[in-house]
């Protein structure tokens, strides 16, 4: 009987050690452009120091609620733009100072506000 446990428990075990190695790892889910941002009421220096889809995720929030565009692919574009212009102006701006303020002003300067 004891063979037959010794068996069983090599046979489990080699199931074991194929299947954790043929598993797949689990796909990385990936956010959408507009997802993930959080620079809304952050300072310049923050702004320079984080990545691009952050730039771009906290764009697409701005223009969402000021510009209001009919299209997600039209809230991309301008979006992008705004990303460039705040940017531009990060470069040159005071450290301290809140790049919503950058925002606003790029969007007024693009025409898209009064």
């Amino acid at each position: 009987m004891s063979k037959q446990i010794t068996v069983f428990l090599f046979f489990l075990l080699i199931l074991v050690a194929c299947a954790s190695e043929s598993a797949e790892p689990a796909p990385t889910p990936t956010k959408a452009w507009y997802e993930g941002g959080t620079l809304h009421s952050s300072t310049v220096a923050e702004w320079l120091d984080s990545d691009d889809d952050n730039h771009l995720a906290t764009a697409g929030d701005w223009v969402t609620v000021t510009v209001k565009p009919d299209t997600i692919a039209e809230t991309k574009r301008i979006s992008e733009h705004l990303v460039d212009c705040v940017d531009e102006s990060a470069e040159v701006a005071p450290q301290s100072m809140k790049v919503n303020e950058l925002g606003v002003s790029c969007l007024i300067l693009m025409g898209y506000l009064d």
